[in-house]
């Protein structure tokens, strides 16, 4: 970059350069008017490095002339000024020894210095003694500089920096022999007289009123016609722009300082009064008015820094703490994984299924069960459709009935858990290696040349794994939340995986803030959403607050769209943008910020960085850096400028490729007048960066960019800002390059229902977490880091090996906590509507005496009756829900009628014939196939008996023996009842 510079200067003064010939790789320069032919060394120069020697000789010998010159003109300068104090002296003496009489005493002349004439503010008098009491040097910027430190260093002149803007140092240390001492020496009092003029010439207009401080003077513009028909807040706002302005003036910005602690310290004092208060600020309601003021009023004058003298010195590592320094009271605690992650990460799947725990995969498993028997009828017309189809094509496929289907269907045992768990262990196999065909093709039993034959048989066959992917389901189709919620589909998953995340990992100090995508192409998905700068343009976006350093995914949200509901019309998205940011980091942090005064830093885009939001999240205990839009309210017109109401020439425009007269690498700093550490800066790079800051520093620094011609890769200087963006910002792109990039479970499987492809890339999101906790737990025991490639293999053959022994195991493991689930959205919390419901059917008491309800044989008690000990018993009560098929069209035909006496053990547990019939057998689907006598039992929906008695013909209770045996028989207490046949006749 240094010869760069260089040889724009010597280009301008005539030099030109000739491409190197043959082997030689050096590029020839000449002097004006030269050639080759000339003398080697003094006319023309091979290569960069002989003609940078050529420069430095030429720098040092001037530079010793300048020296030499000054220690001249120094000593003269010396002498004149003893021989003129040598003249004044015998001119007093001779004066004095001719007077006879003194004089009348006359004051000494008033000073001359700057720091004099600025009264100090402790010996003017106080406002507070006349109005109310003002907070004033409370700010940062706030600090008057001392006398002492008008005094200028002159040890470097202009010139001498501009001759020395190469590192020379070595090749100095002959030729510098004066010191700083007899440089400071050297100030011409004509110098410093003129200083001090000029800078009283600049405080005559804010030192008019005599002896009162320069604080409380207070300027009230005179409305233009714009400004008189502006509302009273624009006008209260505007003078007090113009009295903060003024206060800031007379101070001096310091480049260090110490923030206050309390949120209120951060802002000017009449700043919030004008507002409404810090709650104003917290709430994010700054006017409109007043960001329009402060872009015009609001901030300091431009600063520029040039990169050529920072380039030219040796680069200095940045301190381990120098972050604190730039953003004072930066958290410094705990972060990271907790203790419970870290103990359950002891192995890939033990990490897995922290965030999606057994219990979660329970609740899929019973709500993908549950959808399979609502859309039975509907499978089983289907099929039936097909089958006749073919049978009309081929008379030899002859089509079954539609009972022998839904027989053959409702055989499949419910979906389990820990199947849905060896399911994703063979996605994970297949994003390994992939196979581009179909999932069946992964059961093919032959080979293909150097195509492999399958091997997924050996964990599960070809048909249950088509049974769990088609009947996949997370949320009932009776959801309530279908109306409101367009993620209602997948919200107990993102439920789920939001408390686990968050549980997890404790927040670092940097973080980053930013969206990330969901493939989705599906035009069912509501929640889609196109953005044309993501690899993947199509899909549902996810607001994510990553950990900078490590990628962990703290937080993530689905945008559901500035419309949950079909009818609403907002014209205004208040769920994206800078509220999105504020949201999320409330879910996390809470709504206040930490009593002790720590802060943190979120690292953000364009698209959420504005003036109202880092004022925002400063009051909630939060620094902020962004890249920011030019197009925000409240940036410095100054650095952007923007028309004014009632001018018809637009301002000058921005350009967007840097011109060839900004050197690269230079930046242009405005601070905010009244907000603490608030500065918005253009950065050139080969385009015009704008970004917005509250904490951080301006000092230069560097950052390697890449050519984009060539290739090469260039150290371009920066502010510490802009390094602290790139450094902190690529959480989320890191995190979603592990997760899309390679190994991708949504990417290797494609469904026409988008909520399944969605689900997987919700599973892809928990396997990254788990990667990053399982290196932690890893570095914790001082082991390497495993790859992720490794930790997937791993990962896929501990969940495609499990077992029930093992799955009973994750369930009853005490580092695997149950996910609380919110009520109304699991099967589990439906099995609510499954409700005994008392018989409405009547009998005459004992002795004819009053009246008791009609029981029934309990169906589970007849089913295992002489499997145990138990005795099986009747029940008055019969499920809600449930109904036997048959074709009776008496209503007491289909209940089913079961005891809530628990008599009967199923896995060891000892439970009710409700419970059995509804939890273990899953609504009697699942009964088990018992025989008694060589006969199979089953349950048959019985139409009840009917007796004769004395007032005509009444229904009766069916024996327990048509349960077991089939039997026509039916009983009443200990009298056997007549069947009647109901089509019989007198």
């Amino acid at each position: 970059m240094a010869f760069q510079a260089r040889w724009r200067e010597l280009k301008k003064a005539g030099w030109t350069s000739k491409k190197p010939t043959g082997l030689s790789v050096d590029i020839t320069y000449l002097r004006p008017g030269k050639t080759k032919k000339d003398v080697r060394g003094q006319d023309y120069f091979i290569g960069e490095e002989e003609l940078m020697k050529y420069l430095d000789k030429i720098d040092i010998a001037a530079l010793e002339a300048k020296k030499k010159a000054r220690r001249d003109g120094s000593a003269n300068a010396a002498r004149r000024r003893q021989a003129g104090n040598a003249a004044v002296a015998r001119k007093r003496a001779t004066k004095d020894s001719s007077t006879s009489e003194p004089g009348p005493q006359h004051p000494p002349p008033p000073p001359t210095s700057n720091a004099s004439r600025v009264p100090d503010h402790p010996s003017t008098p106080s406002s507070a003694a006349t109005g109310p009491a003002v907070i004033h040097g409370v700010s940062p910027h706030d600090t008057t500089v001392p006398a002492e430190s008008d005094t200028e260093d002159s040890s470097g002149s202009a010139e001498d920096l501009q001759a020395s803007r190469r590192n020379l140092d070595a090749a100095f240390e002959d030729a510098d022999d004066s010191d700083d001492a007899s440089a400071d020496s050297d100030l011409d009092a004509d110098d410093e007289g003129g200083v001090s003029a000029r800078e009283d010439e600049e405080s005559k207009e804010y030192l008019a009123g005599g002896g009162q401080s320069a604080e409380e003077i207070s300027i009230v513009p005179q409305p233009t016609t714009t400004q008189a028909i502006l509302p009273s807040l624009n006008l209260t706002l505007r003078m007090t722009m113009a009295t903060m302005r003024i206060r800031r003036l007379t101070t001096s910005i310091l480049p260090k300082y110490n923030y206050p602690a309390h949120s209120e310290l951060r802002f000017d004092g009449e700043l919030i009064s004008a507002i409404g208060g810090v709650a104003s600020i917290t709430s994010g309601a700054v006017p409109d008015a007043f960001l329009k003021d402060m872009g015009e009023q609001g901030w300091s004058e431009l600063k520029t820094q040039t990169p050529y003298d920072y380039l030219m010195q040796p680069y200095e590592p940045r301190a381990p703490g120098s972050m604190r320094v730039d953003y004072p009271n930066l958290y410094d605690g705990e972060s990271g994984p907790t203790a419970r992650a870290l103990e359950a990460a002891s192995t890939p799947s033990g990490a897995f299924f922290y965030f999606m725990q057994p219990a979660l995969w329970d609740d899929i498993a019973e709500e993908s069960t549950d959808y399979f028997e609502e859309s039975i009828d509907e499978r089983v017309d289907g099929q039936h459709a097909k089958q006749v189809a073919r049978e009309r094509k081929d008379s030899n496929c002859k089509a079954k009935s539609r009972e022998r289907i839904r027989d053959e269907l409702l055989k499949a045992p419910p979906i389990t858990g820990r199947e849905l768990c060896v399911f994703i262990g063979l996605l994970l196999a297949r994003s390994i290696a992939p196979n581009k065909e179909k999932l069946a093709h992964h059961w093919r039993t032959t080979e293909e040349g150097a195509i492999p034959r399958g091997s997924f048989g050996r964990f599960m066959t070809r048909d249950r794994i088509m049974h769990l992917s088609r009947n996949l389901h997370f949320s009932s189709n009776n959801n309530h939340k279908a109306a409101s919620d367009r993620a209602w589909k997948l919200r107990p998953v993102i439920d789920a995986l939001q408390l686990r995340f968050a549980a997890g990992y404790t927040p670092p100090a940097i973080m980053a803030f930013d969206e990330a995508m969901l493939p989705s192409r599906s035009t069912f998905n509501r929640m889609r959403v196109y953005i044309k700068d993501k690899p993947h343009k199509w899909g549902i976006k996810l607001f994510m607050l990553c950990c900078s350093t490590t990628a962990y995914c703290i937080r993530f949200e689905v945008y559901c769209g500035k419309k949950e509901r079909a009818g609403e019309s907002n014209s205004t998205d208040h769920k994206s943008g800078p509220a999105a940011v504020v949201r999320n980091l409330q879910q996390v942090f809470g709504p206040t910020p930490p009593p002790n005064g720590d802060m943190r830093l979120v690292v953000m885009d364009r698209f959420y960085s504005s003036v109202p939001l880092s004022m925002q999240l400063l009051t909630m205990g939060f620094y902020s850096i962004g890249t920011v839009r030019t197009d925000r309210q409240g940036l410095s017109t100054k650095l952007i400028p923007k028309k004014k109401k009632g001018d018809k020439k637009k301002p000058p425009k921005i350009p967007k490729n840097r011109p060839a007269s900004i050197e690269r690498g230079t930046f242009i700093v405005a601070d905010a007048l009244y907000v603490d550490a608030m500065r918005v800066l253009r950065w050139w790079d080969t385009r015009s960066v704008h970004m917005l800051s509250t904490g951080g520093s301006v000092q230069p620094d560097h950052i390697v960019r890449r050519d984009k011609l060539t290739g090469e890769q260039q150290e371009v200087m920066c502010p510490r800002i802009v390094k602290d963006y790139q450094t902190y910002m690529g959480g989320v792109d890191v995190h979603d390059q592990l997760r899309l990039q390679r190994y991708s479970l949504q990417l290797c499987m494609k469904y026409k229902k988008y909520y399944k492809g969605l689900f997987l890339g919700l599973v892809d999101l928990a396997i990254i977490n788990a990667y990053i906790v399982y290196n932690a737990a890893r570095a914790a025991a001082n082991l390497p880091k495993m790859r992720h490639v490794k930790f997937l293999k791993q990962l896929h053959l501990e969940l495609s090996q499990l077992s029930d022994e093992d799955w009973e195991a994750l369930q009853s493991d005490e580092k695997l906590q149950a996910t609380p689930s919110k009520e109304g959205t699991t099967a589990r919390a439906r099995r609510a509507d499954h409700a005994p419901v008392p018989n409405d059917e009547w009998r005459p008491g004992n002795n004819n005496q009053g009246r008791k309800r009609r029981t029934r044989v309990c169906k589970v008690c007849s089913l295992l009756k002489g499997t145990s000990s138990a005795r099986g018993g009747d029940s008055s009560t019969y499920c809600s829900k449930c109904e036997l098929p048959t074709s009776s069209k008496k209503p007491m035909a289909r209940r089913v009628f079961l005891c809530e006496k628990k008599r009967h053990t199923v896995k060891g547990e000892l439970l009710s014939c409700f419970d059995i019939w509804h939890k273990a057998w899953r609504n009697g689907t699942l009964a088990p196939a018992l025989k008694s006598g060589g006969k199979k039992r089953v349950i048959r929906a019985r139409a009840p008996a009917i007796r004769e008695v004395d007032d005509g013909v009444e229904e009766g209770e069916e024996s327990e023996s048509n349960e077991q045996s089939g039997n026509e028989s039916s009983v009443e207490g200990d009298r056997p009842a007549k069947r009647v046949r109901p089509d019989a006749t007198d």
